[in-house]
């Protein structure tokens, strides 16, 4: 049932049922479901109800109308209301809407909206929620989004990489089994102030690129308060041509600093980029030596040359001499 949702919708059914087992509830009620909500997704509750003040108002009217009973064990796996179900069913009809391929919080939150005569709904009424105003401005933002992320016709960074977001919103990268703590390490790096780059090293095959595409997987749906736009570079093409090399990385450098978006990029086989630009440069350097060395036996051979020249015409003046006295003294005779 629950395959769809995003790993923080799925957290609002857990913290529903939380809800509903500390209030001795044999359902999990809309009022419950709308406690996990603002239990979990604290950024779209303070978006829309713009206040703490508000999200503390809730739960204290939601425990002034219900009447507490003995309270029921978590393990117990309680049932949904019918009025839940109904919710539930139009998130998933919210999403569609959207044409969102995963339910979010904010779909269950519009969901809550429609169920208009349940009690959750007479709380987000009260404090001036409405249907059509959440709906506008969810699309809005969402267009927003998706003209920021277009890349220019004539970006480097988009011929030199692959945007890992967008790939996982379009549902093509593999799910990610087992890689957890590794994807949530890569966030608390991503979430520092400084020293924020995470370099992941290992073998060849062992799953490297994978957990760079879980991080745009949990970018894609939602459960990141960051709005990173994630792209996994080319390195080999960057560096294909060791006299571009500098302008090409100074140019995708310069887009990433001025987009609009946060761009985390992640570079595979950046070893042995370095390792093919250290060997063109030693093949550089090994070529120019090689060069000098031509030149000095060059200009050893020029200098050899010249002193030979100045050798023969110091002979060609002695032997005029030795020729010109012996015309003398022949003459004499």
């Amino acid at each position: 049932m629950f395959e769809r949702y995003t790993e923080k919708a799925r957290r609002v059914i857990f913290f529903a049922r939380y809800e509903a087992s500390q209030f001795g509830s044999p359902y999990i009620e809309t009022e419950h479901l709308l406690l996990g909500l603002l239990r979990e997704d604290k950024q779209l509750a303070n978006r829309f109800l713009r206040s703490h003040a508000a999200v503390d108002s809730i739960r204290k009217q939601i425990e002034g109308h219900t009447t507490v009973r003995e309270k029921v064990s978590t393990s117990v796996d309680l049932p949904l209301s019918h009025e839940c179900k109904r919710l539930l069913a139009y998130g998933a009809e919210e999403a569609e809407r959207l044409n969102h391929k995963h339910i979010g919080t904010e779909h269950l939150l519009l969901g809550l909206l429609r169920e208009e005569k349940c009690f959750a709904a007479e709380i987000l009424h009260e404090r001036g929620l409405r249907l059509s105003t959440i709906r506008e401005e969810l699309q809005r933002s969402q267009a927003e989004k998706v003209t920021a992320n277009r890349p220019k016709e004539s970006s480097l960074l988009n011929e030199f990489s692959r945007d890992l977001t967008q790939a996982a919103v379009d549902n093509s990268l593999d799910p990610l089994v087992g890689r957890d703590s590794e994807v949530e390490r890569v966030i608390q790096i991503l979430c520092r102030r400084t020293k924020n780059n995470p370099v992941l090293i290992g073998e060849p095959g062992v799953g490297k690129t994978a957990i760079v595409e879980g991080l745009a997987q949990k970018i894609a749906e939602g459960d990141l308060s960051l709005e990173v736009q994630t792209h996994s570079s080319d390195q080999r093409s960057i560096l294909y041509s060791v006299k571009t090399m500098q302008q090409r990385l100074a140019q995708t450098i310069g887009e990433i600093r001025h987009s609009a978006e946060t761009i985390a990029t992640a570079s595979s086989e950046i070893a042995s980029g370095n390792m093919d630009l250290s060997a063109r440069t030693e093949s550089q350097a090994s070529s120019l030596e090689e060069t000098a060395a031509s030149m000095e036996q060059l200009t050893s051979t020029v200098n050899q040359n010249a002193d030979n020249a100045v050798q023969a015409n110091q002979l060609v003046q002695s032997a005029s001499e030795v020729a010109e006295r012996g015309g003398k003294v022949v003459s004499q005779v």
